[in-house]
This record gives C-alpha cells, sequence and structure tokens, in this order.
C-alpha cells in the first residue's frame, strides 16, 4: 500500500524544498529582469519627454523672437554683452540683443503706407522751414505725437534718436515735425512709425532669458533699466546672438545659439534669422 515507506511512490507526489527554493530564485531572477526592462523604458520616456518638452519651449521663444525681428526697424539693432553700452556688429557673440519694432498696428490703423513722396533733392530740410513728409497712400490719416524713424542707419542712430522725430502738426496725409531738422531721405523714400523697443536677455546667475519692453521718443531709447523684465525662457545654461552688421544694399542675418538642460538632459538649438536693414 501507498503507506508503506518502503513503497516505491510513497514521496514523489510533490516538491522538495531544493526545488521550491530553486522556484523561487529563478521567478526572482526572471521578476527583476522584467522590472530592470520596465524601469528602463519608464526611464526613457521621461528622457525623451523631457527634451521633447525643452524642445518645444526652446522653439516656441526663438519662433516668437524671429517674428519680432521680421518686425524690426531697419539697422535698430544692437547685440551687447555689457547692456547696451556698447554693441557687437562684427559677428562677436552677445547674451543680450535689444532691437526697435515697427508700430505696424498704429500704420495700418492709420491707413499710412510707409511711403512718402517728397523728392530726394528736398534734403536736408532747413529749420528755417518746417520739413514734412506726406504718406503716399491718399487714405492716410497721421496723428500728432506720433515718433517717425527715418533713414536709420544703425543702433546708436535709433537709441540716441538722431534719425527720431515727433509729428507736431497734421494736413490730410502730411506730416510736420516742427522745428527738426530732417537731415537726409530714404533711398527707397520709406519711413517707420516706432513707439517700443524690447531687449532679450539671458540671465547666467537665475539660468533664465528674459524680456522687456521700454519705450521709445524722439529723445531716443528709454532705459531698460527702468522696467520689468519677465520670463522668455527658463532653465537656458547659454545663449549667443550673433550679428555681422552688412552693407546698406543687402539683408542683415541674426543667428542664435541656445542651449538649455532640465533633469539631466540638455538641448541645444539653432536658428538664423534675416532681417531688412535698407533705411
Amino acid at each position: 500500500m501507498k503507506s508503506d515507506p518502503n513503497w516505491p511512490g510513497a514521496y514523489s507526489s510533490g516538491f522538495t524544498l531544493i526545488e521550491l527554493v530553486m522556484v523561487v530564485a529563478i521567478l526572482g531572477i526572471i521578476g527583476l529582469a522584467g522590472t530592470d526592462f520596465i524601469s528602463r523604458a519608464f526611464l526613457g520616456y521621461s528622457q525623451t519627454l523631457a527634451q521633447l518638452e525643452l524642445y518645444e519651449e526652446g522653439k516656441l521663444a526663438l519662433v516668437r523672437l524671429e517674428r519680432e525681428l521680421h518686425n524690426m526697424v531697419p539697422n535698430a539693432i544692437c547685440v551687447t554683452n555689457d547692456q547696451g553700452a556698447s554693441c557687437e556688429t562684427d559677428g562677436t557673440p552677445g547674451n543680450e540683443i535689444r532691437f526697435g519694432l515697427i508700430s505696424e498696428d498704429r500704420m495700418r490703423a492709420l491707413n499710412l503706407r510707409g511711403t512718402y513722396s517728397e523728392g530726394v533733392i528736398e534734403f536736408p530740410m532747413a529749420a528755417s522751414r518746417p520739413p514734412t513728409l506726406t504718406d503716399g497712400n491718399g487714405t492716410a490719416t497721421p496723428v500728432t505725437g506720433l515718433i517717425v524713424s527715418l533713414y536709420n542707419t544703425g543702433w546708436a542712430d535709433f537709441s540716441l534718436g538722431s534719425r527720431l522725430f515727433q509729428v507736431t502738426a497734421v494736413s490730410g496725409g502730411q506730416m510736420t515735425f516742427g522745428g527738426q531738422l530732417l537731415a537726409q531721405s530714404s533711398p527707397r523714400r520709406r519711413y517707420y512709425v516706432v513707439d517700443k523697443a524690447v531687449s532679450c536677455r539671458w540671465d547666467s546667475s537665475t539660468n533664465i532669458l528674459g524680456r522687456a519692453v521700454t519705450t521709445v521718443g524722439a529723445a531716443g531709447v528709454a532705459s531698460f533699466g527702468a522696467v520689468t523684465r519677465y520670463p522668455l525662457l527658463k532653465d537656458v545654461i547659454d545663449i549667443n546672438f550673433y550679428y555681422a552688421a552688412p552693407s546698406l544694399a543687402r539683408n542683415g542675418i541674426i543667428s542664435v545659439d541656445l542651449t538649455m538642460t532640465r533633469n539631466s538632459q540638455t538641448v541645444t538649438l539653432h536658428k538664423q534669422i534675416h532681417v531688412q536693414n535698407v533705411p
């Protein structure tokens, strides 16, 4: 009978302790391998997500910068390392870029075409008679107080106001600039209405690229130090703006090298932006 210890199958219906230990060990190894595989998959997903977030945030900031630079007053640009005390125009990198913006909304609302009918021969206009510009659009309705940029050839002209003029009187599409002297004519008889300037500067202590907006008047660009600088992009560990000022007959190129890091992930972006520089 089976209860007899001498019966051949008396102990063949179960597992030995060694067999159970081996099964548990094998399952543990399989479980550990599976856990490592899953953790690596989640880590890869987390890293990919962090890189994607950095890429999208950096791309959005550069697209915004590009859009604003396309609306820049010709030549009204400064790449700087000393907050505007000097400008790099030979391709030397800087961690801040400053530029003046054309007020296209204002020009569109007033039907201003941005071209004038006065001939080149009328420049320079003598201080003895009020200098005027007449917009080329017959339905133009300029208003007093407008700030006009005329034949701007560099950041110094723009920031110090030597080529900025304030409208003091209007008559139809004609704008009068008081006793100010219009010294030179634009080769394309162009003028631009302006009201603000933008600064994008990287703070290496906070790794934030900040954006500030200040006003523009007949005397030039107001100080950026007196306005609030809002974060445009965070987690920036390095950024360089490059601008090599070309001749007035060609467009300029602004290059941006941007490096961001988050959660041990690093993304580097490069952008080249064409800007008009013919005044």
